[in-house]
């Protein structure tokens, strides 16, 4: 397991976002690794130094008296401690690049090949050298098509409700973690836009066209 892979997947399972299996096979490796359980541990310490849930909408009087006090803060704010460990950036750093997201205007974001979605390229830190980062958006509606990943990919979600496969729905908050190997496509269900960060350790092939991400 690279440094790259070791990472995510130690976020993932401090999140409890991985399969069965990976979970079985990462406890394995933790009994087995003093190094991985210390790793585990400042991981966990990032995660946690602060109580974070989910966002959730205020109180119209308390909303009220904030967007007049301080102005319309960034939605994605209550995910800057998660996002920040999993991209390996300071929160600082992390809360700047949310507010990008948070901008539909930005300048960075570019219309991909598929309608509907768009992407933003993305710096992360050290232990993610060598992987391509990126978040997409994508419209209600939007689907981005059926794929296959050559290594592993991990995601975020920020906002919205992402249908993957007819099958399994993501929604704010959750982790996505897709093997090499693995096929899928996902949909934006809306009302809202769906918005994730994607950190991908290898390309990615259309099965519909030979392009790849």
């Amino acid at each position: 397991m690279n440094r790259m892979t070791e990472h995510t997947t130690l976020l993932a399972y401090a999140l409890n976002a991985l399969e069965d299996d990976a979970n079985r096979a990462i406890e394995a490796r933790l009994k087995s690794s003093a190094e991985l359980r210390q790793a585990l541990a400042h991981l966990q310490h990032r995660l946690f130094e602060q109580t974070e849930s989910r966002c959730e909408q205020p109180a119209a009087s308390l909303k009220q008296r904030l967007l007049e006090s301080i102005g319309a803060s960034n939605p994605f704010a209550c995910f800057a401690i998660r996002v920040a460990a999993f991209l390996d950036l300071t929160v600082a750093d992390t809360s700047n690049m949310l507010d990008q997201l948070a901008d539909s205007e930005h300048p960075k974001w570019q219309q991909s090949p598929t309608l509907g979605v768009r992407t933003l390229p993305l710096e992360a830190g050290a232990r993610l050298s060598g992987a391509h980062c990126l978040a997409m958006e994508l419209m209600p509606g939007a689907t981005l098509p059926a794929h296959r990943h050559a290594a592993n990919e991990w995601g975020f979600v920020l906002q919205g409700t992402i249908r993957e496969n007819e099958l399994r729905q993501y929604d704010a908050g959750d982790m996505v973690c897709k093997p090499e190997g693995s096929e899928h496509a996902f949909t934006a269900l809306g009302p809202n836009r769906g918005l994730l960060i994607v950190v991908l350790e290898g390309p990615v092939k259309f099965l519909e066209n030979p392009n790849t991400l």
